[in-house]
């Protein structure tokens, strides 16, 4: 609820384990996990991390979006101008 460590330790052991399978077809499951990451980073003020993963989350769905937008592209832009 607001063990922002744990969850970060949960999530990034996560996302380490998404970048170790490289299937193409679990990208929107990966940028789900950078925006939690980076809204956890959100909520610890740490806006230049968060920052990070909110940009990450673009590139996966440019890079794996075939050219469309998704609800989940245009959260993380909105997440980096409130950053």
């Amino acid at each position: 609820m607001s063990d922002f460590d744990n969850a970060l330790l949960h999530l990034q052991q996560s996302l380490k384990v998404y970048t170790e399978l490289a299937d193409s077809k679990l990208y929107e499951n990966m940028a789900d996990l950078l925006g939690h990451i980076g809204t956890i980073y959100l909520n610890r003020k740490d806006f230049e991390q968060g920052l990070v993963y909110f940009r990450q989350v673009v590139e996966v769905y440019k890079l794996q979006g075939g050219g469309h937008v998704y609800f989940g592209q245009a959260q993380a832009m909105q997440n980096i101008g409130t950053s």
